[in-house]
This record gives structure tokens, C-alpha cells and sequence, in this order.
């Protein structure tokens, strides 16, 4: 184990997202460098980090935490039962997802526990005694392998109970259970401390401008019960001074007397308390609470409330109820017109009633009517400006999320991409599977894809010809197959037939019944690290049509989505090949002409594309598309193996009695037919080739993709093949 923790650990910390990367005194929890926490602090930069890890190569690792992450610090030990506590709140809002946790000790509870939240929201400083809710406001968490005070070291545990794990990314960590988030937050957003603080100058000129005179009455009961909560220990002392300390505060601003000596004396509890257990110094106290007082000033200030009286409402009990409430200080803002429009609504309603109770049935006038028409009219016009702001605050939020996952694509010039060393197209199956592909399986309903797709995985593990014909460069990594249609059990008696013998190359998901929802960022996260941990080279999802349960699968725009999750889980995962089994639709279609059963998207979006079909119990495959163009050949299937081979020989393609079929691969009869026809349009070229035009389109639109054909003249012209120049092409 390293003794220069920091040195050694900071810059992967940073690589897995984790920015707050602090400089702890070795062996020690704290304190941190000055200025690096709190609410208004900023994060260190890359530079802050290396530069730290030049200057501390032996601190300890502290992690503050990031606007969407929060830690559940869990101390089960000693006389601490923070276990009992967490128990007790999954019994009341559900199970928390399994995740990881930083800890020293072993018992195999106590620990910070790790999770995704949404941004913005107020957490509590606590979910009940020794279980704290750590939060990138205040507190940070020590991190592996920094050493503990008592001797130990900090490990991680990984969330599938494995110890010793290595740190995790941050987008890889579990979401908090909505009933969680809903329990602890109430849907509040947090206060920005750091915008409503003001300078301490204003703060002490505001607190000195208050009545001054000895404590009244509600400012003692108000210090007494912050005191005692913070002395207590039943809930955060962090949260205990701040509720005390706006508390006090408001008070002051209604014109109760001796506030600033109750601060005073809870300031002093205050620094004994946090002091006095070593969870700060006196520098870090001080600051924290000046922190506190002045962003409860700053909320004073800003709050339309009115101003301090001459008279303590404690010394006349009868004050404020001889007048009604001051005008609102901002007449414009939304919560103070919907409040007066409210107001408006009930008092022309009270008039109302007066009215029609006062006058006779047929004296009764309509002004009554009309005011409640417009008051009716200024309350519904309030409301929905309220509504607005709410869903511009969404819309704002959601784009700022979609920011926050945003990350730069390496960009280039031509000159610099041209100097490249051209490299040879690498094939990890020859012919079949250029290395980096995607690789679409279409395939009749019952044809053999789940069959298909484990050979190929156990020659990719074996480094055996796939097929018995084409040749595959194993690599280092895995296979992984994510198996959506076939049971568990039946699943492992097919692989076992195949009798792999690398059988530890390959690895699996079992996912009939489960919900796999890969366009959330939980999801995604997730799918990411476990490829990553699995250490997958080439990744089998199997079928598509179950993979996108809860997808209009001929919806062009919800199956981009899910491809671009693929390819973005691919990417970030490290996996070259993905292999994606689909069936065509049921009705029968024309060789060469097969397509994948929905969106369109979906065929555009591969590199390549295997065709798998069957004609009277014989099936036959085929492949084309970049760099691949393998014509059609049969296979030949041993049952007792589950083994498949090639054999030569395609459909037969004479017709049937009854059944007009096609005379050849539809394919291969448009490049001839373009190359001596160019220029021509789709329904002229099925006329040429005496085919169904919706076949030659189909067929025409898979080409185009590929960039076999081009339409130079744009999307109504015809069809050239590429590098062809005439006068009427350009």
C-alpha cells in the first residue's frame, strides 16, 4: 500500500469525475486547506490537484462531493447504532439499491454509502443519530487508501459486496430511491447561501441596527431550544446552528429585543460543541458560523417582511393586530401578485354573499358578479404565471443536467488527419466484422439469432473460425452476452453444448422479466461500469426488440435515442464490437430485400448488416455493408453441438407453383443495373429489374446508407454509384 496517498491516488480520483479532490495532514481527517469548503466555495482545477500533489504527497485523500452526489455516513460502532437508524428508514421508504462504501472499519455496516440525487434540492444534515447526510455544502468524506487516525486503512466496497475495490466513476453510482429523495427534501429547494450571503460588514451594521435591551421572551425560548438541539446530539450540529441562527434571526426582524446576545452566546455553544469533539478547529468554527449569520442576514434582507418596530411584540401582545399586514415590498413578484390576487378572489367572494344576502331576489345587483369575474380573472392570471416559472425552472433544470453529462468530441483538421500513418483495416471475424462495428443480426422470427450469436461467442472466446469458415482474431477481452428472450436455465444448456473452452472469457446478463432502462443516467452509469469492470471487448445484446421494452420501435426519433445510448455506452465502456440481434417483420420478404421490423433508424445506424433466414428447414446467412459484402451461403446445424458450419449454395431462386420469385441477390442486380442505367429513379430501376418497387426502395435506402449509391441531385433524383461524374450528376 502507497504512503504517499495523495500523491499516488489524486489524479485517478479526478480521471473517474470525482473534482473536489482535497489535501488532508497524513493520517488525519482534517482540516482541509482553507477556502475549499463550504457552499460558496469553488472546486479545485486540475492544476489546484497537481499542484497539491507536488506540495502533500503523503495526505490523506479528502473527496468533496459533487452538486448531484450525496453520502449516508453510517457509524454502527461503540455505542453508535446508525445501522438500527438505516434500517428503520428503508422499513419506511424502501430498500436502498446496493452501491459503494468508504470505510475504515470492517463490520461490514458502517461506512459512507454513495449516491446520485437530483441538483438543487435541500438536504437535511441527517437522517436520524450517527447517520449523517454528507453533502457538497458542508463536509467532505475521507477516501481510500487514506490512512485513519486509529490506524487503518480506508478501503472501498464495492456495491456487488466485492472489498477492496477500486474507486468508482461517478456517473456509475446508483440513484437515490425517489420515496428517499421525496422523505428527505419534501421537494425544497436549497437556499443559495452563497449568493444571499453578504459581507460581514453589512451583516454586523444590519444585526447592530436591531432592538437592543435584555432577551425577550420568544429570543430565549428560541436560543434554549437551539442550544439544546445542538448540544443533544440527536440531530446535525450543522443544522441545529443554522435553524437556531434563522431563527433568531427573523426575530429580529419582527422587532424582538436582545437577539444579538442570544447569537452571541449560541455562537459560543457552537464552537464549544464542534470543537470540543475535534470534528473542526477554531478557525474552521469561526468561519463556519460567520458563514451561517451572515447568510441569514442576507434571506432577512431579501424576504418582503417588514422592518423592526419601536415596541417588542413580546412587551405588547396586542401589537399587529390593529392593522392589517404592511404592502409587500415587490409588488411585481409572482408569489406576491398571486397572495393579493388570492386575497382579492375571497373578499369579492365575502362581498358577494354580503350582497346577495342583503338584497331582495329581484333587486339584486350584477356588480357583485362582476367583481368576482375579475378577481377570478387576476387570480387565474397569477397562477399561471406561477405555473410558468415552475416549468421554465424544469426546463432549466433539465437542460443544465444534459450539460452537465455534455462531453467534447476530439475534433480535427484535414491536413493533420491526412499526415495520419494509414493503418490496415483490422477484421476481429474476416469478412464478416470489421474491428469497432456494429453489427446488425436481421433475422425471420425463429430462425436461429439466439444460435447464431453464441457461436459466434464461443469462437470469439476459442479463437475458432466463426462458422467453420472465417477466421477470428481473438483479443484480450470478453464476450458478454446480454440475454433478454431465452430462461436462465434453458440458456445455460445451450452454451453448455457448445463446450467452450475458454469458458471464463465469457460473461452474461440474464434480463427476461427484468427492465434494463438504458436512456436513464442510472441506467446507463451502470451499463458502463459493468462492461468496464468485465473488462468486455465484444457486447451481445440479444434480442433489440425486448432491449427497448417501452419503445415505439417505429418511432425513427425514440430508436435514435436508444442507438446513440449504445453507442455512447460502447465508447465510454471500451467495447469494440456490438452485435444486435432483430427480427424482420413476420410477412415474407424478397431475398436481398430483408429488413429489421420497424424504424428505419435502426438499419441506417449499423456498419454491418447479417442476414439470417430460413427456406424449408435449410437456414441461410448472408452480410454486406462497410468494407463487408459476403454473398448468401447455407448453414448446416448440429443438434447435439449447437454448432453451425457453412456450406455452400444460396435459396434456391427458380419460382415456385403459385409465387413469383426474384432471379438474384437484389443487391447485387442494382450496382449492375445503376452502372448501366445511372441517373435513374427507384420505381424506374424496379421496373428495370421487374421487382416490387417497396422491395427495390427498401433495398435502395440500406445501399444509400452504406454509401454503395449516392442521389447527387438530392433526395427526389436519381440513383449513380459512387465517384461517378457526369454532366448531369454535377
Amino acid at each position: 500500500m502507497s504512503e504517499s496517498p495523495y500523491a499516488a491516488w489524486a489524479t485517478a480520483y479526478w480521471e473517474l469525475g470525482w473534482r473536489g479532490v482535497l489535501p488532508l495532514p497524513a493520517g488525519q481527517k482534517s482540516p482541509p486547506p482553507e477556502g475549499w469548503t463550504g457552499a460558496d466555495a469553488p472546486m479545485p482545477s486540475y492544476a489546484d490537484v497537481l499542484e497539491w500533489v507536488d506540495m502533500h504527497p503523503g495526505a490523506n485523500l479528502g473527496i468533496r462531493l459533487p452538486q448531484n452526489v450525496i453520502g449516508l455516513d453510517v457509524d454502527h460502532y461503540g455505542g453508535k447504532r446508525g445501522g438500527d437508524v438505516l434500517a428503520e428508514a428503508e422499513g419506511k421508504w424502501g430498500a436502498l439499491p446496493a452501491t459503494w462504501t468508504s470505510s475504515a472499519r470492517t463490520d461490514g455496516i458502517s461506512g459512507i454509502r454513495l449516491f446520485l440525487v437530483p441538483e438543487g434540492l435541500r438536504w437535511p444534515g441527517e437522517i436520524g443519530k450517527a447517520v449523517e447526510v454528507i453533502q457538497w455544502r458542508h463536509r467532505y468524506f475521507v477516501a481510500p487508501p487514506s490512512l485513519h487516525p486509529e490506524g487503518m486503512r480506508y478501503c472501498w466496497a464495492a456495491f456487488d459486496g466485492e472489498r477492496d475495490a477500486m474507486p468508482p466513476r461517478v456517473h456509475a453510482l446508483p440513484w437515490l430511491p425517489e420515496p428517499w429523495v421525496a422523505a428527505l427534501t419534501r421537494g425544497e429547494l436549497a437556499q443559495d447561501f452563497g449568493k444571499l450571503t453578504v459581507p460581514r460588514s453589512v451583516a454586523s451594521a444590519w444585526l447592530a441596527s436591531m432592538p437592543a435591551g435584555p432577551i425577550c421572551r420568544s429570543v430565549n425560548h428560541g436560543l434554549q431550544r437551539a442550544r439544546t438541539q445542538l448540544t443533544g446530539g440527536d440531530t446535525s450540529r450543522h443544522d441545529a446552528a443554522l435553524r437556531g441562527v434563522m431563527h433568531l434571526t427573523r426575530l429580529a426582524s419582527e422587532g424582538h429585543r436582545g437577539v444579538q446576545a442570544a447569537l452571541a452566546e449560541l455562537g459560543r455553544t457552537w464552537e464549544g460543541v464542534v470543537t470540543g469533539d475535534g470534528s473542526r478547529t477554531a478557525q474552521g468554527a469561526a468561519g463556519e458560523w460567520e458563514r451561517m449569520t451572515s447568510g441569514a442576514v442576507g434571506i432577512a434582507l431579501s424576504a418582503p417582511r417588514r422592518g423592526p418596530t419601536d415596541v417588542d411584540p413580546c412587551l405588547d401582545p396586542f401589537q399587529g393586530l390593529m392593522r392589517r399586514a404592511a404592502a409587500p415590498t415587490d409588488p411585481t413578484h409572482p408569489e406576491t401578485r398571486r397572495s393579493a390576487a388570492q386575497t382579492m378572489l375571497m373578499d369579492a367572494s365575502t362581498s358577494r354573499i354580503v350582497d346577495e344576502e342583503a338584497r331582495p331576489a329581484d333587486t339584486q345587483s350584477d356588480e357583485s358578479a362582476h367583481t368576482m369575474a375579475d378577481a377570478r380573472q387576476a387570480y387565474l392570471e397569477a397562477e399561471v404565471e406561477r405555473l410558468q416559472l415552475q416549468r421554465d425552472a424544469r426546463r432549466l433544470l433539465d437542460e443544465r443536467e444534459a450539460a452537465a453529462a455534455w462531453r467534447e468530441p476530439p475534433s480535427w483538421d484535414l491536413p493533420a488527419l491526412l499526415a495520419m500513418p494509414e493503418e490496415p483495416l483490422m477484421f476481429t471475424v474476416a469478412e464478416l466484422m470489421p474491428t469497432g462495428s456494429n453489427v446488425l443480426l436481421t433475422a425471420q422470427f425463429k430462425a436461429g439469432k439466439t444460435t447464431l450469436v453464441s457461436h459466434l461467442a464461443a469462437c470469439l472466446a476459442d479463437g475458432k473460425a466463426f462458422l467453420g469458415r472465417f477466421d477470428v482474431t481473438p483479443g484480450a477481452g470478453r464476450i458478454a452476452l446480454w440475454n433478454y428472450e431465452v430462461s436462465p436455465a434453458q440458456f445455460a444448456a445451450w452454451l453448455r453444448r457448445l463446450s467452450i473452452g475458454a469458458a471464463e472469457r465469457v460473461v452474461g446478463i440474464n434480463l427476461r422479466g427484468y427492465v434494463m432502462p438504458l436512456l436513464t443516467p442510472r441506467a446507463e452509469g451502470w451499463a458502463v461500469d459493468w462492461l468496464a469492470r468485465h473488462e468486455v471487448e465484444h457486447w451481445i445484446v440479444d434480442p433489440w426488440g425486448r432491449a427497448i421494452t417501452g419503445t415505439d420501435e417505429n418511432s425513427n426519433s425514440e430508436v435514435g435515442r436508444w442507438v446513440e445510448t449504445l453507442d455512447a455506452i460502447k465508447e465510454r465502456a471500451g467495447v469494440k464490437n456490438l452485435i444486435v440481434p432483430t427480427h424482420t417483420g413476420r410477412a415474407e420478404q424478397e431475398q436481398g430485400a430483408e429488413r429489421a421490423r420497424g424504424a428505419a433508424r435502426l438499419d441506417d445506424w449499423a456498419d454491418v448488416r447479417w442476414i439470417l433466414t430460413v427456406q424449408e428447414g435449410t437456414r441461410y446467412f448472408r452480410a454486406h455493408g462497410r468494407d463487408v459484402d459476403v454473398p448468401e451461403g447455407a448453414l448446416e446445424f448440429d443438434p447435439l453441438m449447437r454448432a453451425l458450419s457453412w456450406a455452400d449454395g444460396a435459396r434456391e431462386k427458380s419460382a415456385s407453383p403459385g409465387r413469383r420469385r426474384p432471379q438474384g441477390n437484389v443487391f447485387d442486380e442494382l450496382i449492375v443495373a445503376i452502372g448501366q442505367s445511372p441517373g435513374t429513379s427507384g420505381k424506374g430501376l424496379a421496373r428495370l429489374l421487374g421487382r416490387r418497387a417497396d422491395s427495390v426502395l427498401a433495398a435502395l435506402r440500406a445501399m444509400e446508407s452504406q454509401g454503395q449509391v449516392v442521389r447527387p441531385n438530392g433526395a427526389n433524383s436519381g440513383y449513380w454509384l459512387p465517384g461517378v461524374t457526369t454532366t448531369e450528376a454535377s
